[in-house]
């Protein structure tokens, strides 16, 4: 039997078609939301099934009662396949959900767990007194998250200090004891690489304590939110004993200003063979921007591949500042400028900048000012990417139909071979001549994802963007997401349910939230879902809830335990 990839994100009333869908189709996301459905699974998987990864995501998910979570635990420990991954991540208010989930978890850990990340159940010390036990067994575990109010010791170090296969730690706590002796334990660990450290309570006592002198840490994350700038930068001088191995630096939402930017800048200097620097979030003023900008230029030249830095509050002058660096940046893949008022002068000068840096594969500028003088002078540097792969624009409210156009005929204009993973082009202003371009692009070079949510798009610019991907052989649209835009009325939910929904082969998700749909159109698109031609192609498609009218909404929620007990394979989300 092929292996199962279970990810419990999705409404599971339905257990018993569900596990047979599943059963057929090898992976399928779940959600448990009552103990007779835990039960269920449990016999599922006691029957051979092959788990290889477990995970609760969502926010305040239902749980299983102790009984049936014990008993699912069981089955995964003794399924025939190994269970590899394991994650609980959901955000849990319930108080009686947290050892329900801990028994289980408990129990379906083992020597073949690689992954563990129980970021979502906020360990109490007892827990973590049993979670060290867990440890000593699982000697094949590469990653480990863990996130509490408070660590204590608990003999966490020595349980850390054991599982010599460990690569990756991240810890997220708000007071911890012993914080020195979990260092050390983490930094004599032999194949230790990464290592993350989040807290939102952090004295300039305990970032004394970060002591990573003899590790060889290739990639650091810091997330210190709401403390004083001295505390993060007297965490981030002790980092620089190892910064020579340093290839990864995450000082993402510190809130860090001037003063802490220096010691930023010190790291950077001195790290002579960074990839990664993410330093958003950090309103670091421009007089460090400019002496970050010569720290990467001296330091990381010809090494640096990404970098993010968004919402720095940087603005034109800035932006001009701090890129710089690019010209000593020729194998920078990923740029990250969101957030930062650029303007058309921005947009000038990064794509002046970017000349240099021919392996550029993704570029993120949402949450500027940028119109269509700006997007002109990006044209040449889309034109020459010939690795672009990535280009998020949303929130440019002032970009209009004519920057995007631009935009995505440059795009377009070359390297057909390489198809586009992402365009992001939400809250543009784009209307029906951007989606036409749109459409230009899929016919020329394919997209894997479209978000083109709230741009004034009426049924003319659907129309034209669903003709362009039903006639050209673009590989499969992932995910088409058209949210927030005038296409409610009926003859536009007909003509949607026809292209997208019922004659649909390569369309995997359609996104039609915040729009508007009547008793007609609700029928209109319960009919498609019925009637398609290719029952797998359609995957996913999502409404809004509150927007749609008594009666459809009655008819898609009957629709929706249908499609499943049926197994026609998509999943109707009717989103609260």
């Amino acid at each position: 039997m092929a292996a199962l990839d279970s990810s419990i994100e999705h409404s599971l009333d339905y257990a018993s078609g569900m596990a047979s869908f599943v059963t057929n189709c090898g992976a399928f996301p779940l959600q448990f939301s009552t103990p007779a459905a835990v039960c269920i699974f449990a016999d599922f998987f006691s029957a051979g099934t092959e788990l290889e990864r477990l995970e609760f995501s969502g926010k305040d998910i239902p749980c299983p009662d102790s009984e049936s979570a014990e008993r699912l635990g069981n089955a995964l420990r003794d399924s025939s396949g190994p269970v590899r991954s394991i994650a609980l991540v959901a955000y849990l208010t319930m108080s009686f959900v947290k050892p329900m989930l801990i028994r289980m978890l408990f129990a379906s850990a083992g020597p073949r767990l690689e992954c563990l990340n129980i970021s979502g159940l906020n360990l109490a010390s007892e827990d973590l007194r049993k979670l060290v036990k867990v440890l000593e067994q699982c000697s094949s575990l590469l990653k480990l998250n863990i996130a509490s109010s408070i660590i204590r010791n608990a003999g966490l170090a020595a349980g850390i200090a054991k599982v010599r296969s460990l690569e990756s730690v991240e810890l997220a706590w708000n007071e911890i004891v012993d914080l020195q002796g979990v260092i050390r334990s983490i930094g004599k660990l032999p194949r230790m690489r990464e290592l993350a450290i989040l807290s939102e309570r952090v004295t300039c006592e305990t970032a004394a304590e970060l002591v990573f002198s003899g590790c060889r840490i290739q990639k650091f994350r810091l997330r210190f939110s709401n403390t004083q700038e001295v505390v993060l930068a007297a965490a981030v001088d002790q980092i620089l004993p190892s910064a020579l191995t340093l290839r990864d630096l995450d000082l993402d939402n510190n809130k860090a200003g001037p003063s802490a930017g220096a010691n930023i800048v010190h790291l950077v200097a001195a790290a002579r063979r960074l990839r990664s620097l993410n330093v958003s979030h950090n309103p670091l003023g421009m007089d460090v921007a400019v002496a970050l900008s010569e720290a990467i230029s001296q330091s990381c030249r010809g090494t640096l591949e990404e970098l993010k830095i968004s919402y720095c509050k940087l603005g034109d002058k800035g932006v001009v500042s701090v890129f710089g660096c690019l010209p000593s940046c020729p194998s920078l893949a990923s740029l990250w400028i969101c957030g930062n008022d650029v303007g058309d002068a921005g947009a000038k000068a990064v794509s002046e900048r970017l000349a240099a840096s021919p392996r550029l594969a993704e570029l993120c500028m949402s949450g500027n000012d940028i119109t269509s003088v700006g997007a002109k002078t990006l044209v040449p540097i889309l034109i020459n990417a010939r690795e672009l792969r990535i280009l998020r624009f949303a929130d440019n409210w002032n970009l209009g139909p004519e920057g995007a156009t631009l935009i995505l005929d440059a795009v377009a204009l070359l390297h057909k071979e390489n198809p586009i993973d992402e365009i992001d082009l939400s809250r543009c202003g784009i209307g029906n001549m951007g989606a036409e371009a749109m459409g230009r692009l899929v016919v020329a070079r394919g997209c894997r994802m479209l978000r083109l949510c709230s741009n004034n798009i009426a049924v003319q610019g659907v129309a034209s963007l669903m003709n362009s991907v039903a006639t050209t052989a673009t590989p499969e649209i992932d995910s088409l997401i058209i949210s927030d835009n005038p296409v409610g009325d009926d003859e536009t939910i007909k003509f949607l349910s026809n292209q997208i929904v019922r004659k649909n082969r390569v369309v995997a998700e359609l996104s039609m939230n915040l729009i508007q749909i009547s008793d007609n159109g609700g029928e209109i698109l319960a009919r498609a879902l019925r009637e398609r031609r290719f029952p797998g192609a359609l995957r996913r498609l999502s409404v809004s809830k509150d927007r749609l009218g008594v009666e459809a909404k009655k008819v898609l929620l009957e629709l929706q335990d249908w499609e499943l007990a049926t197994r026609r394979g998509t999943v109707l989300d009717i989103i609260s």
